[in-house]
């Protein structure tokens, strides 16, 4: 049996998630379910396994799809280069991922490298509602991300996941 076809779930071709094995039509069920609510996510896997990508998508299905989605890029930046694109310059926090991301979404990639002190902060800023939060993270960082999601999405490495793999190449 050649099992199921493969899914292109999305409406326009850069939200759509190519779902021909099993492992990744339960990530885009799980994707969809969570775009409806507004729930903090981590989507954990390696590197090249489409983290980013569901991200993306979670954004663009859900209710903040019309508002903007602005992605922190947070592997190696130290701390006070964290604060800085996250909340902005000074105590205004003028400039910064949160203040673009009102009403929207922020992305903060590799989240797992995220400092104490940032962690801390936003934990503090996100309580007061306005912007939802999405999370990268690889599999085998440790999880210190405690306080910041509600829900984790795991993501097989592509190597696991060979029925993507042609469906993949003519998508891209």
């Amino acid at each position: 049996t050649s099992g199921p076809a493969p899914r292109a779930t999305g409406r326009r071709r850069g939200d759509r998630i190519i779902a021909a094995s099993p492992a990744m039509q339960d990530v885009v069920d799980q994707a969809t379910r969570i775009a409806r609510s507004d729930e903090t996510v981590l989507l954990r896997g390696p590197s090249g396994s489409g983290r980013k990508h569901v991200a993306r998508a979670i954004h663009q299905w859900s209710a903040r799809a019309g508002r903007p989605l602005v992605e922190v890029q947070l592997a190696g930046t130290n701390e006070s280069a964290q604060l800085r694109e996250i909340f902005g310059e000074g105590d205004s926090g003028r400039g910064g991922a949160l203040a673009s991301a009102e009403e929207g979404t922020l992305l903060l990639e590799n989240a797992d490298q995220l400092t104490p002190a940032a962690r801390t902060r936003l934990v503090e800023r996100l309580r007061g509602g306005g912007i939802r939060l999405l999370a990268t993270a690889g599999t085998d960082s440790g999880d210190g991300l405690e306080g910041l999601v509600r829900e984790t999405i795991r993501l097989a490495p592509l190597s696991e996941r060979s029925e993507d793999i042609l469906p993949l190449a003519a998508h891209f």
